[in-house]
């Protein structure tokens, strides 16, 4: 019984070498030990063989896994490729100090700048306005309620100041000049034609609106006037120039005025002026009826006491 036991323990002995030197041989292909099952008569024996053939399998196994099994290393984890955002970070972060100092420096030299510029705006001279000014106008004058009275000309020069923008303040004077015809009471179906010299000084009070370069404006005036009356010789029939002098009035007359200013600049303006007057008190010097206006062949209403307008283009400039 011994030697079967040592025969057999030698076959599997001689078993496992031929596998072991096949899996050395073939190390790419997994070996396996093969067992060949020999059949045994005697039960005991079987029973006996096959728990040693139990107890060596794990001998055989890890003599046979060593070499089976090659030990492949694992795959290296791939290295992190730095993003653009990563680079950028790391790049920020690295330069974080330089880059704050950079916006402070900015910062600083903008804040310097804007506080010079405000300076020297500040330093600048600023714009004097110009509240005097002096203007001229050039006109008619003209007697509504009658027909019998022809205006020639009309001007006027003021001297003015502009007081918050708005409120005008204008002394003046001017000449007018006007022709009038009236019918003689002591001689039938006369004529007697006059030539009026007329001289006048006026205060206004104006308030003026601009829009723009348009700056229309309103007001009331006072105006004292000297009217100087010619007559024509009437009994010179050719009428050469020779002339009588009948005599002067003084009168105070109160109305209103409104202009439209058209600025050109803030140094000149051209316009229209357009006044409207009536008479307050009156002052005759004259030998009657001869400062009449008359309608038709009636003497009607002495000339001082009518209502009359002027109206003409205006040049301003201001300093």
């Amino acid at each position: 019984m011994k030697r079967l036991i040592a025969f057999m323990a030698l076959f599997l002995f001689v078993v496992n070498a031929n596998a072991v030197t096949a899996a050395k041989s073939s190390p790419d292909k997994k070996a396996a030990a093969t067992i060949t099952e020999t059949p045994v008569k005697d039960e005991k024996l079987a029973q006996q063989l096959a728990k040693e053939v139990e107890a060596e399998e794990p001998v055989v196994i890890a003599a046979v896994a060593p070499a089976q099994i090659q030990a492949t290393p694992a795959p290296a984890a791939p290295e992190a490729q730095p993003t653009q955002e990563t680079a950028a970070a790391s790049s920020t972060d690295g330069d974080l100090n330089l880059d704050d100092d950079a916006i402070e420096a900015e910062s600083l030299a903008a804040n310097q700048a804007m506080q010079e510029s405000v300076t020297s705006i500040e330093a600048m001279p600023k714009k004097k306005d110009k509240n005097w000014y002096i203007s001229a106008v050039l006109g008619t004058l003209q007697y509504p309620d009658v027909s019998n009275v022809n205006g020639k000309y009309n001007i006027m020069g003021s001297l003015g100041y502009i007081w918050e923008k708005s409120f005008v303040f204008e002394l003046g004077g001017g000449a007018a000049n006007y022709e009038m015809e009236s019918y003689n009471a002591n001689v039938l179906n006369r004529k007697d034609k006059f030539e009026i010299d007329q001289y006048y000084m006026t205060g206004a009070a104006k308030y003026r609106m601009a829009f723009g370069r348009i700056v229309p404006s309103a007001g009331v005036f006072m105006q004292m006037t000297q009217r100087n009356f010619t007559q024509r010789d009437p009994n010179n029939v050719g009428n050469n120039g020779m002339t009588i002098d009948r005599g002067n009035s003084q009168t105070t007359d109160a109305g209103v005025v409104g202009a439209v200013d058209f600025e050109m600049n803030r140094d000149f303006a051209i316009g229209l002026d357009l006044r409207y007057m009536i008479n307050v008190s009156n002052k005759a010097d004259t030998i009657a009826n001869v400062n009449a206006a008359s309608q038709g062949s009636v003497s009607v209403t002495p000339i001082e006491q009518l209502q009359s307008y002027s109206a003409g283009v205006s040049a301003r400039m201001n300093f």
